[in-house]
């Protein structure tokens, strides 16, 4: 899976280079000045997203930092994902295209299966349900819970 992601990078950044700078910026100006998402970025960003969410799911998360009383609580991600699932359903009910697939993903957390790597897996596919503006919020809110849960292990 490394691998591939460095090969999928590599990729990227040589394609980017190709690209004059002029023709990227014109490539992101939209009708109305609204900047356009690349659905295939978002899905590159999902499976980046979905490669971080692995390595932060090898073991517990450290609720404490092993304090000094020598006790460490510990949650397992299991749990943890239930309660990132459940924060963005929340966040996200008026979201007509966000809420049914997070419904879905809680729901399927509550039976203990690995529902936030499967969402990801879904998102990372080009073709998924999601319209690209919802990916984009939705890869958003989960890189910020990701990239706290990262520091936080990063501490320990």
């Amino acid at each position: 899976m490394k691998q591939a992601l460095a090969q999928l990078g590599a990729a990227q950044r040589t394609q980017q280079r190709r690209v004059p700078t002029a023709a990227r910026k014109s490539a992101r100006q939209t009708h109305g000045g609204v900047q356009a998402l690349d659905r295939h970025g978002e899905c590159v960003r999902a499976t980046l997203l979905f490669a971080r969410w692995q390595r932060c799911g090898m073991g517990r998360i450290s609720l404490m930092n092993g304090c000094a009383c020598g006790i460490d609580a510990a949650i397992e991600i299991g749990g943890l994902e239930a309660m990132i699932l459940d924060h963005l359903l929340q966040r996200f009910a008026h979201r007509p295209g966000l809420a049914p697939v997070l419904q879905a993903a809680l729901a399927q957390a509550d039976t203990g299966r690995q529902a936030l790597s499967d969402l990801l897996e879904c998102v990372a596919q080009p073709h998924n349900a999601l319209t690209t503006p919802d990916m984009n919020t939705l890869l958003d809110a989960l890189s910020v819970s990701i990239a706290s849960i990262e520091e936080h292990s990063a501490m320990r």
